[in-house]
């Protein structure tokens, strides 16, 4: 008849399991490191990033007494760094556009460069958007110049922009004239 042989040798089995399993144990370990790794010096390059000037870092940031004319930045490296907090540059900035009758409330700020001039463009609650020019002293500091253009038309780009003590011309997508408003100080 049939006869069936079941002898199995179990010892092998065994041993390539725990040869595997060592395998599995060192792969993981050596991941772990590695992620572990990753992590730190992510998290490092990202404190980097978000605070360049370690005197900003600690909290050193000049006072503010007016917009018109006040230093709010230096260039380092072609780099600009804002000496002064977010929350004064809106405040005084509030403060200075509140003879254009339009109720302003700045929420935030951004600095950029158009044609190699630097402003600090200001939003505001409504859509309004107005810009200032930086202008560069001896230092490299960065100070808020005399003329501020506000719209809501040009808030994305296409004018409304200051040139000396005026404001660039501003059209809507149709060829109207925006809604260009200008505040001068001094």
């Amino acid at each position: 008849m049939f006869k069936f042989n079941f002898n199995f040798n179990f010892e092998i089995i065994n041993n390539q399991t725990f040869k595997f399993m060592k395998a599995r144990k060192i792969l993981v370990g050596i991941g772990m490191i590695l992620f572990s790794y990753l992590a730190f010096i992510a998290c490092n390059n990202e404190d980097n990033y978000e605070n360049k000037d370690s005197e900003l870092k600690k909290g050193k940031y000049e006072k503010m007494d007016s917009f018109f004319g006040a230093k709010i930045g230096v260039l380092k490296n072609k780099e600009v760094q804002v000496v002064v907090t977010k929350d004064d540059i809106l405040k005084f900035a509030k403060e200075a556009l509140k003879d254009t009758k339009l109720d302003l409330k700045p929420f935030d700020y951004k600095i950029i460069e158009e044609k190699g001039v630097k402003y600090l463009r200001i939003y505001s609650q409504n859509n309004y958007v107005s810009t200032v020019e930086l202008l560069e002293d001896k230092n490299n500091s960065l100070k808020v110049a005399n003329t501020v253009c506000t719209s809501t038309a040009c808030a994305s780009g296409g004018g409304c922009i200051p040139n000396g003590s005026y404001c660039t011309a501003c059209e809507y997508s149709n060829g109207l004239p925006g809604d260009c408003t200008r505040t001068t100080s001094g």
